[in-house]
């Protein structure tokens, strides 16, 4: 999870990046308190492939800079099962 620089053995602390899966209306509010916030949208809202099918995503940083991802899923059962065989 975490990138490692064979040549040097330095680990960097931050994860590319992770996702967290919400219902619309708390992604809506999270939107609304990163631009309160002046937190800044690094890419997004886009359409997204995953887990659970296409959702709509934003990218920002928290303030340890790591990127996180927030989704949301249109249908309530595309917030419940996971598409992938796992």
């Amino acid at each position: 999870m975490w990138q490692h620089d064979a040549q040097t053995g330095k680990i960097n602390n931050n994860l590319n990046h992770f996702c967290i899966a919400i219902m619309k209306e708390a992604w809506e509010d999270l939107l609304r308190r990163l631009q309160a916030n002046s937190i800044d949208i690094e890419e997004g809202p886009v359409l997204r492939w995953g887990s659970r099918g296409t959702g709509t995503s934003v990218y920002f940083r928290d303030p340890e800079k790591n990127l996180i991802e927030a989704r949301y899923y249109e249908t309530k059962d595309d917030n419940e099962k996971c598409l992938l065989s796992s």
